[in-house]
């Protein structure tokens, strides 16, 4: 399958979005500077929705009809992300065994996907890619309005759950705490849903009014139980991903695509920025000034892309998947 630029494009934002997250310093409600971080930060849930809902539609186009073909996919695509989450992660493993971490303890973090917080993301794709013949037949049976209505309401009952009784009520690792299908499934299956329905007829200016509102409403939520996982900050994204998967706009953006070119080559690193950015941050977190947040993104964005970009220059072609990197 060749490459979708315009999906590159998404890719490229969506990785910036990443790394706004994981170098965001704080904010709160009593300052101008806080309460604009706070705005942003909250602007930057839609990065692994996004994320999904592009693996979603990708997937969705693959023909999974037979057991057979379902194995296959699963024997493909599971080591293709599984297999540079472990590379990546036997570094710093190998550093904790040396300070004194048991094997043990080191090899149920390692295939666990427990290395680094965001590595949660590698066990959880896996779980949707196991669950994808049963979300396409929902899909493409009778049962998609019902099937998707279901989908959406147990996505929001786990959330509700998840922020009322498990955060701060509970110590277990973040793999365990935010990776599991049921809180991010309904991107997935959106994404599937676009793949099996191209012609998704949106109207525009509802769906517009509906994002501010969703926003307002995100930022009160965030006052109260704070920034990342929310059901408004869910629902904004699930809007926002609405809107950029509608034919409209792709055509816009192929129009005016020597304009995104910037974002289409970080995209094609996307995997790869996303598993090393972690080691960068682990040298952001070490330096002895500190800076804005703008800094802190644009240093581990740069040195992030040129560690990958000069890794896929150096390393043997065959060498190159194993980390990720394409």
């Amino acid at each position: 399958m060749t490459r979708d630029s315009y999906f590159d494009i998404l890719r490229g934002i969506a990785i910036l979005l990443v790394i706004a997250i994981h170098t965001y310093p704080g904010g709160d409600f009593e300052t101008a500077e806080g309460f604009v971080n706070i705005c942003l930060r909250e602007c930057c849930n839609v990065a692994v929705p996004l994320f999904l809902a592009i693996s979603g539609y990708f997937i969705g186009k693959k023909d999974l009809s037979t057991r057979g073909k379902y194995i296959s996919f699963l024997k493909k695509q599971i080591p293709r992300v599984y297999f540079p989450c472990i590379l990546w992660s036997i570094p710093i493993l190998v550093y904790g065994i040396y300070a004194g971490r048991s094997i043990i303890s080191a090899a149920a973090i390692l295939f666990s996907c427990s290395a680094f917080a965001p590595y949660y993301f590698i066990a959880l794709i896996i779980q949707l890619y196991i669950l994808t013949v049963f979300f396409k037949f929902l899909i493409i049976s009778g049962l998609r309005l019902w099937g998707g209505g279901s989908v959406l309401f147990m996505n929001t009952i786990a959330v509700i759950f998840l922020n009322y009784f498990i955060i701060g009520k509970f110590e277990m690792p973040f793999v365990f705490l935010v990776g599991p299908f049921f809180y991010w499934m309904s991107f997935y299956y959106l994404g599937l849903y676009i793949s099996q329905n191209q012609d998704v007829i949106i109207c525009r200016k509802m769906i517009l009014w509906a994002i501010m509102v969703l926003f307002t409403f995100q930022l009160l939520e965030c006052y109260h139980i704070g920034v990342g996982i929310k059901v408004t900050s869910w629902a904004w994204a699930f809007l926002i991903i609405v809107v950029l998967f509608s034919n409209k706009l792709r055509e816009w953006f192929k129009n005016h695509e020597n304009k995104f070119t910037p974002f289409a080559f970080l995209g094609k690193y996307s995997f790869g920025i996303y598993l090393s950015h972690v080691y960068v941050l682990i040298v952001l977190n070490k330096l002895p000034i500190e800076t804005y947040w703008f800094v802190d993104w644009l240093f581990v964005t740069i040195a992030t892309f040129l560690l990958v970009w000069l890794m896929g220059r150096i390393l043997p072609k065959q060498y190159i998947k194993l980390f990720g990197i394409n």
